[in-house]
Parts: C-alpha cells; structure tokens; sequence
C-alpha cells in the first residue's frame, strides 16, 4: 500500500507511510473488520512501531509525561493504555494527513453527550504543556505544524476519558429512609457502584442534594434543596423502577457536566 501511494501520488516515503497508516486504520474502525488470514501480517502494536516509529514514540512519550496518572486517576489497566494510545496514534496520523483534526470533528456527531463537557482549563495546560515539552525533545518536526490541532485533539481525548472514568462533576444525591436501611441495602450498593454519583444518608447534605430518594413513610425537613428531583423508592424495586432513576441520575449527570446547565 506505501509504494503504491509512494509512485502514484508522489509522497515522500514517510508520507507514504502515514497514508497506507490511514487506509488501516479505514479498514481496521469500519463496522465489517477484515482479518488476514497471512501469518506474517503484523499485529497492532508492530504496525505503529514499523510503519510510524516517530508517532509511535512520540504517544508512549506523552502518556508516559502527562500530570495525570492514568493508571492511578484513571485506573487504566495495561491493555486499556494500549487502547489510549492506539487511538491517540491514529488521531496523530490522521492529523498530519490531512492538517486538521478530523478525529474530534467526527466525534462530535457520535458523541452527542460530550459534545458541550465544560472545560478543563488544567488539563488543558497539562496537555499543551507535555506536547511543547515532547516537540522540543522528540524527532517530529513534521508535526509541529499541527500543534494547536494535536493540542486540542488529545484534550478531546483525555476530557471525554476523565468524564467517563474520574468524573469531575458528580451527581448529589440523598437517600432519606428508615432508620433500618438493610431493606434498602441493595438501592446502597448500586449507587455507590456509580462512578458519578456522590451517595448520602445525611440531612445535613440536603441542601446540596442534586436527587433526593425518599420513601413513602419519611417526611422530609425544611432545609432542602428545592431544584433537587425529588424520586419516591419502593421496597422490592423491580427493574423498571431501577431503569427509571439510573435514567434521571443519567441526565443529571450530563447536565451537570456540560455548558448548558
């Protein structure tokens, strides 16, 4: 594929590399996956590292400097970092290719829900910072051209991660009950499960509360917060009554963490 971009189209050999990297990549994301039965066809990681050593070294380098830990913050595992950074080196490739960002552009059409996260003007910096301090020190002159455009595409990345995996803006909510809880023990551990979701039994956090989650036989006090949604628990909750809040503690998330509060 390299030479035939490389003769047809008049690349450079590193462009031409780059370039049968997309097609790969075209290949490898669409809904049918095409697997080569050959056995001397590279896997995923020896790919980056023979056709795109540059971009390859210069991903592990910036997962590796970045402040934020994402084994410790965002409690990655070795093969979900394998994943950051493959989706970080195709990002890189098809930026390069084609001078813009076409990674974040197309994700703003399948990722409605983080289309408007609020920003995070540190890890922001942290990113910038990292790609400044990586072109300074790295052999990738070919991309410092793009540098607002990888800037803010790994941004995108980190951003939507951060908001999946370490949630900046949790949900409050209070469960207001009989002083035996163990009938609702269960309601407990599945909401304390939530990534976001601040869960409390206090009154003193009411006035806070995003959700409060009451009971029929519990009156609530004064100081509570009156934009709160207010969801009425019931003993023996089957699965639509689960479905129905983890819906409204959904949607209070997303709003929550985006722009239009």
């Amino acid at each position: 594929m390299a030479v035939i971009y490389h003769r047809v189209m008049q690349m450079t050999d590193q462009e031409a590399m780059l370039e049968s990297l997309n097609m790969y990549y075209t290949f490898n994301f669409s809904p049918i996956f095409l697997h080569s039965n050959n056995r001397y066809a590279l896997a995923d990681g020896e790919q980056h590292t023979r056709y795109v050593p540059e971009i390859n070294q210069f991903v592990s380098d910036f997962v590796d400097r970045i402040p934020l830990n994402v084994h410790y913050f965002l409690k990655l595992d070795d093969a979900e970092v394998d994943i950051l950074k493959r989706t970080l080196i195709a990002m890189t490739a098809s930026t390069y290719i084609y001078k813009k960002d076409v990674t974040s552009r197309v994700n703003r059409f399948l990722l409605d829900a983080n289309l408007n996260l609020k920003e995070d003007q540190l890890l922001k910096r942290d990113v910038e910072d990292t790609v400044d301090h990586l072109f300074m020190n790295s052999d990738v002159d070919f991309l410092k051209d793009m540098h607002d455009e990888i800037v803010n595409g790994y941004y995108n990345v980190f951003i939507q991660l951060i908001q999946q995996r370490a949630p900046l803006h949790r949900v409050n909510v209070v469960l207001v009950a009989e002083q035996s809880y163990m009938g609702y023990l269960d309601l407990l551990t599945d909401l304390k499960g939530i990534r976001y979701v601040n869960i409390s039994m206090q009154d003193a956090d009411l006035k806070d509360a995003d959700m409060i989650i009451t009971t029929s036989s519990i009156e609530l006090p004064d100081d509570v917060n009156p934009q709160a949604v207010m969801f009425k628990w019931r003993r023996n909750a089957d699965s639509d009554h689960y479905g129905r809040m983890y819906g409204i503690l959904r949607e209070l998330w997303l709003q929550k963490s985006t722009e239009c509060d």
